[in-house]
């Protein structure tokens, strides 16, 4: 496949040209349109500026003579060079143009006598003495703005001389371009120069009403709020739409989108999208009569042809979907409510069929459970139930020193220590006026219920009056001396009381303990922890069997007996599990028997001559069994004798 015929690239279009290269034609085709313009613009420039640097080339030299001394002047014997030419290069001007300029004024006469020039420099002194400061700064302003006037001129004369070179005129400007070299390409700028032509004329029959092409609509003319009539298709149907521009959108050369807002149309699928989206605008891709990026989509339509929308154009289908002239709005409706209506009757079919299936199902299990004990099959579905033993921990310690509400728990902590600070003061004033007999009735309930001693233990009060707070603050001094798994000290602040004691006996407890005090603080930490997380059944079966392991070890049986009944497991410092332990034990039993199997053959085959007996497990097997009896041959015939 070969490239491209003018830059050789390997996208060839289908006349073997690529998009770039035709969009460069089509470009200097625009320009070369512009080339008149240009032209005459160039020419009335080059006039005016070389006017004026004649003009100021003849204000230098009468400066230049004003100036100079009246005799020869004297520099040691050396000529004074001639003053330089003033700097005329790169002003590009065009000969005719410069013959054609009037000519310069004519020369100042000759300068005056050294005598006048030096009175006038006197008299020129004294008057800018005497000025006043008012008139010396409006001097200066003055001199400023001249300066920057004449900055923007030469300014105004570079940026002229930057288009051709010196001494080339404003016709001679070409574009020079690989397309131009070459004769055989010649054709594709003149077709750049043919589609601005059609252009042109699509631009003067789009403002007379006329349709046009899509692709070459003018650009310019679709500007916001222009009406405008397109013909195309719309999911692959033909459709006519009348609408107002709403905005432009140019992706690439030949690729350009409209967005209208819809007026009328005559496509029954594109009307029903535009009541159903009001305030999404139409988009339509101005295609001309082939697209090559042609896609179906909701709200798009491919124009082929476009034109202004006309007097004429009012009323009928171009003005269906105002508001107030929509005629098939009753017909949607209708169309709308019998939709609705076959829904409605669909669902209840589909209701009715699925309530029979349910009935037919409910009475074949009556079937099978009067056929088949009901009892039985009740007794497997109870035993396939998922037995969750965790219950939420707000269930088991709402409103307690354990609620997983930290502010709860913060709460009752302060209400328990008012409490037991207004205790403490009645107590002291009790104290003091106990010889009176005044403070038998302060405190009547609460002695009752210490008993008659008056146990007035703390905990024990604490324990009664804030049930859970002491193994909260148990429980905060453990995390206070413990680590997260992430290396960082628990925050005791955030959710519920977590679940640390076992961590806190094997760390701090575990070095400490040995024998039965160590077993008795492994139980209870694992409780503390199955309590935290919620399983009471849990730890009321970890506590029970800890119970019947102590009463048999009281009992006088063995300690190893005893730990087979409790809940949690013994604590080892190996890695290995007992299954994998139990394991290796059989596979090494094994392995040792089959050496011993294969030892007792070696010996059987070294005592005997032949290939000998095989060897049986146990030694002497039949030793003794048959000892006193005799021979077999001789008991039958002591038989037959007697």
């Amino acid at each position: 496949m070969s490239g491209c015929r003018l830059c050789n690239c390997p996208f060839p279009g289908v006349d073997g040209v690529c998009a770039l290269c035709r969009c460069v034609s089509r470009l200097v085709g625009e320009f070369r349109a512009l080339q008149p313009v240009l032209r005459s613009w160039g020419v009335s420039q080059a006039r005016q500026w070389t006017s004026l640097l004649q003009e100021e080339q003849a204000q230098q030299r009468a400066r230049d003579r004003l100036c100079a001394p009246v005799g020869p002047p004297t520099t040691g014997g050396l000529p004074v060079p001639p003053p330089p030419p003033p700097r005329t290069e790169g002003i590009a001007v065009k000969r005719e143009a410069a013959a054609s300029a009037p000519s310069a004024p004519a020369e100042v006469a000759e300068a005056p006598s050294s005598s006048a020039r030096g009175a006038r420099e006197e008299a020129e002194r004294s008057r800018s003495r005497q000025k006043p400061k008012k008139e010396k700064k409006k001097e200066k302003a003055e001199g400023k703005r001249s300066k920057e006037k004449s900055l923007h001129v030469e300014a105004e004369k570079l940026s002229l001389t930057r288009g051709p070179s010196a001494g080339q005129g404003v016709r001679d400007w070409k574009i020079e371009t690989g397309a131009e070299a070459d004769p055989e390409n010649q054709s594709i700028l003149l077709e750049g120069a043919g589609e601005q032509s059609q252009k042109g004329e699509a631009e003067e029959k789009f403002v007379n009403g006329e349709e046009v092409e899509a692709n070459l609509a003018p650009l310019g003319r679709l500007v916001q709020g222009t009406p405008v009539v397109v013909v195309g298709e719309y999911r692959q149907e033909g459709c006519r739409l009348c609408g107002t521009v709403q905005g432009l959108q140019v992706r690439h050369v030949g690729d350009v989108e409209l967005q209208l807002t819809g007026e009328g149309t005559e496509s029954e699928s594109l009307l029903k999208w535009i009541t159903g989206h009001p305030t999404v605008p139409v988009r339509v891709h101005l295609c001309g009569s082939t697209c090559p990026n042609k896609v179906d989509a909701e709200g798009l339509v491919h124009a082929t042809k476009i034109r202004q929308k006309q007097r004429s154009d009012e009323g009928g289908w171009s003005e269906n979907l105002r508001e107030g002239r929509d005629e098939n709005a009753e017909l949607r409706r209708e169309a709308m409510a019998l939709q609705e209506k076959e829904a409605k009757e669909k669902e209840r079919a589909d209701q009715k069929r699925d309530d029979k299936k349910t009935k037919k199902k409910k009475k074949e299990k009556k079937k099978r459970s009067s056929s088949t004990g009901g009892s039985s099959r009740k007794k497997v579905r109870s035993s396939r139930k998922r037995v969750n033993s965790r219950k939420e921990l707000k269930d088991v310690f709402g409103s307690t020193g354990l609620d997983p509400n930290y502010k709860v728990r913060r709460k009752l902590v302060k209400a328990l220590k008012k409490k037991l600070k207004r205790k403490k003061e009645e107590s002291t004033s009790g104290d003091s006026s106990s010889i009176d007999g005044s403070g038998e009735s302060s405190d009547q309930g609460s002695s009752e219920d210490e008993g008659i001693f008056g146990d007035t233990h703390k905990v024990r009060v604490v324990a009664r009056r804030a049930p859970g707070v002491l193994a909260e603050s148990t429980i905060r001094e453990m995390q206070s001396q413990l680590l997260t798994a992430a290396g960082t000290v628990w925050d005791q602040e955030k959710g519920e009381v977590p679940a640390v004691a076992l961590q806190y006996y094997r760390n701090h407890l575990a070095p400490l303990l040995s024998g039965g005090a160590s077993r008795e603080a492994l139980t209870l930490c694992w409780s503390l922890d199955l309590a935290l997380q919620g399983k009471v059944a849990n730890t009321v079966d970890c506590l029970a069997q800890r119970l019947k392991s102590l009463q048999l070890t009281a009992n006088g049986g063995s300690w190893r007996v005893s730990q087979r009944v409790e809940v949690v497991p013994p604590e080892r410092g190996q890695l290995t599990s007992r299954a994998e332990t139990q394991a290796a034990a059989k596979e090494d039993k094994e392995e040792q028997k089959t050496r011993a199997l294969a030892k007792g053959k070696e010996k059987g085959k070294s005592e005997s001559s032949g290939a000998g007996a095989p060897w049986r497990y146990g030694k002497g097997e039949t030793k003794g069994r048959d000892k006193g009896k005799g021979k077999r041959s001789e008991k039958e015939e002591g038989k037959k004798s007697s």
